[in-house]
């Protein structure tokens, strides 16, 4: 997903977010693109326990976490929020964040 030019200003680009988490109450995704607030950005529930937010970033990289019922977390495993991910990168409270790239 991409961003246009529209009066000489860049649009943000277009990101969906997804989290399988079907026991969870709710779930919002923080980040570097909205200053780490944890409960701004709310993900909808879809059919099957799935967590998804589309989100407005601005192009380039970004950190981000899940917080889901309250807990910080990078995926939700058997076990519930937990702070592993396979493609995350460490952060500096000694945990591991994820990434996205948002093209231009």
């Amino acid at each position: 997903m991409g961003r246009k030019q529209q009066n000489g200003k860049a649009e943000a680009a277009r990101v969906r977010l997804e989290l399988d988490a079907p026991a969870a109450r709710e779930v919002f995704v923080a980040g570097t693109f909205n200053a780490w607030k944890p409960n701004t950005t709310r993900m909808a529930r879809d059919g099957g326990g799935r967590w998804v937010a589309d989100l407005a970033v601005p192009a380039g990289r970004h950190e981000y976490k899940f917080v889901v019922d309250g807990r910080w977390c990078c995926e939700v495993g058997p076990d519930g929020p937990t702070e592993r991910a396979a493609d995350g990168v460490p952060n500096d409270q000694g945990t591991m964040n994820l990434v996205l790239k948002a093209a231009p």
